[in-house]
Formats: C-alpha cells, sequence, structure tokens
C-alpha cells in the first residue's frame, strides 16, 4: 500500500504527535525503545519498542487514515448499541451486533464484490461514529482506510486540476482499501461536472474492488436520488446496502450536561 504521499499531507500532525508521546516520554528517555534486560553478546543488549512507540505508531496510522483527533478514544467510550434499516428489506436489524460485526468478519469475500454501505438518516444517530468504527477494526487487520468529507474530496478533486502536485495525493486517497465519504449532504455548490466526476469515482472503486462507505443526513434514499441523478443511482442500488438510521438526536445528552453546567 503507497501512503507516501498521505504521510507528506498529514507530515505537521505526525510530528506533534511524536513529539507530545515519545519525546516527552520518561520511561525511554524520549528514545522510543527499552532494553528487555537480555544481552546478544557482550557489547550488545535488546531492545523492545517503549508504550509511548507503541500508542504512537496506532495513533499515527489514525492520522494518516484523516480520523479526526477527538475520535481517537472512540474504542474506548463507544456504546455499541442501536438499530438500521435495511431499506431494501425494510427489515429492522442491530446495527453493531449485526450489520457491522458481519461487514468486518466477511470484509475479504465483501471487498471482492465491492459491496460498500451507505448510512442515511437523522443527523446525530450515530453515522459517523459508526463508520470511524469500521475504519479503526479494518486499520486493526491492515486495511487502508481513509476518512473524509464530501467536499474536501471534491475540493481536492478540483485543485487537483490547477495544481499537478495534487493529483498523486487525489489517486493515493481514492485507491485505499476502504474509503468513507461523510457529509454527502452538503451539495449546494455542487456542479453537475462534479457530481460526474463523483460518480465517477465510485464506480471506479466498485469495479476494482474497493468498497466505499457513504455517509449522508438525508432522510431518504429518494432524495440521494434526486441531488445525485440517475447514474449515481444506478450505481448506489448495485453497489451498496443502504441502511437507514432513526431514533433521537445522541447529541442531545451532550447539550443537555452543557447546560447544566452553565446554569
Amino acid at each position: 500500500m503507497n501512503r507516501n504521499y498521505r504521510y507528506e499531507f498529514h507530515k505537521t500532525k505526525i510530528d506533534k504527535l511524536r513529539s507530545s508521546i515519545i519525546k516527552s516520554c520518561k520511561k525511554c528517555n524520549g528514545e522510543g525503545y527499552i532494553p528487555t534486560g537480555n544481552t546478544i553478546n557482550k557489547n550488545s543488549f535488546e531492545f523492545d519498542d517503549c508504550r509511548c512507540k507503541k500508542k504512537f505508531n496506532r495513533l499515527k496510522e489514525y492520522i494518516v487514515s484523516n480520523i479526526p483527533k477527538r475520535r481517537f478514544n472512540l474504542m474506548k467510550t463507544l456504546k455499541k448499541k442501536g438499530n438500521v434499516i435495511n431499506t431494501l428489506t425494510n427489515e429492522k436489524i442491530s446495527l453493531y451486533n449485526v450489520v457491522i460485526r458481519k461487514y468486518l468478519k466477511n470484509f475479504n469475500k465483501i471487498k471482492k464484490d465491492g459491496l460498500g454501505l451507505m448510512f442515511f438518516g437523522t443527523p446525530g444517530s450515530g453515522k459517523t461514529t459508526a463508520s470511524i468504527f469500521i475504519i479503526i477494526k479494518l486499520i486493526k487487520n491492515n486495511k487502508d482506510c481513509y476518512y473524509i468529507y464530501f467536499k474536501d474530496l471534491i475540493g481536492l478533486l478540483m485543485q487537483s486540476y490547477d495544481d499537478k502536485s495534487k493529483g498523486p495525493l487525489f489517486k493515493e486517497i481514492i485507491s485505499v482499501d476502504f474509503l468513507v465519504i461523510d457529509e454527502l449532504s452538503l451539495v449546494s455548490r455542487v456542479t453537475p461536472h462534479m457530481v460526474a466526476e463523483f460518480t465517477s469515482i465510485c464506480k471506479q472503486r466498485f469495479e476494482d474492488e474497493k468498497p466505499t462507505l457513504l455517509v449522508s443526513n438525508y432522510y431518504t434514499t429518494e432524495e440521494i436520488f434526486h441531488n445525485f441523478g440517475s447514474p449515481m443511482e444506478s450505481l448506489l442500488m448495485e453497489a451498496f446496502i443502504p441502511l437507514k438510521f432513526s431514533g433521537r438526536d445522541l447529541r442531545e445528552d451532550k447539550y443537555e450536561y452543557l447546560k447544566k453546567m452553565f446554569t
């Protein structure tokens, strides 16, 4: 897997992470490794990675995958609850215990089919959280993943037209094993040409056996079809499993907490 351009793109964040985790570690004095106590010969000692380096390597993968920093501790705080509706069958199923568990378990087979997911529905119902959960799990299985907002993907595409140096980064991002494209509903300034390019990207990934996860706050698939046109509608029906999220906005708990804090 080629990550050179993403490493360069996220270099500042990676350097900052290294400084905050490894360079400040008192256990290894900022070296990143510690002696195991075993000797190779009278002049050589065996070393192992310090815990700080192991943590750095894990979080570095998150950065290269463009996972937002506030999601780094997701696995420690996530409550695996909630159901979704498979709109192909109108069946209500468990998001984590059925959909995500089976998708991850069968990912290698799913990858050969290029079969992606489409999360849509109520804002704040856990779509982004679930998508990042999948990415983190796949990273642990050495899959190359990337998370990006729709507007940023389109922005990078447009930049690559005028600035050829952006082309390799864009190509690297759209070639990962598993790509999450979030905020698909923010299309107010997107032209028909951009929609056509986006559809082409999704179609090419499907043909290359690279699953994509689309995340949108649209309430129905009809809204998505209306905004992205018939070519995308055809592709969504063929290459994606549509899963509808509903229920109350999970962020309301946070709002209530903040209200109590300042009243």
